[in-house]
């Protein structure tokens, strides 16, 4: 992932994290936004302890090649220190991914997309200046 598709996954991030979704809806998301942009990752599943915030015993999230990690949801069930990951990062010691499974990206399907995110992906796309 370059420089410039980064800085665009990371601005839908912040609009997908609203959605009432848990992570292997969210995963589902990202994976299609990913899939439409033609960025290489995989879906994974399995477990997630994180070192003084607790653990989650079945858990999904998106991992680079590059050993990045995407998870949106790990906050709805450790909450918000500071060591709990959120969004597109590194793991770090105190976050320990344990994978079980891994799927392979999920292509992006207009309909499918908007029964997730209960609207178009465009919708997730647009400035918010330019929305009407």
């Amino acid at each position: 992932m370059n420089a410039k598709q980064q800085a665009a996954l990371e601005a839908v991030l912040q609009k997908f994290d609203g959605l009432p979704l848990e992570c292997d809806g969210m995963t589902r998301v990202v994976s299609m936004y990913l899939s439409h942009e033609e960025i290489p990752h995989t879906i994974q599943c399995g477990k997630l302890a994180v070192q003084g915030a607790g653990f989650i015993p079945l858990h999904y999230w998106v991992a680079f090649a590059d050993g990045r990690v995407c998870d949106l949801r790990a906050r709805m069930w450790l909450g918000n220190a500071a060591n709990v990951p959120h969004g597109l990062f590194l793991p770090n010691d105190d976050q320990m991914y344990t994978k079980a499974a891994e799927f392979r990206s999920t292509p992006y399907l207009e309909v499918l997309f908007y029964i997730l995110a209960l609207a178009p992906l465009e919708h997730f796309l647009q400035d918010e200046s330019t929305k009407t």
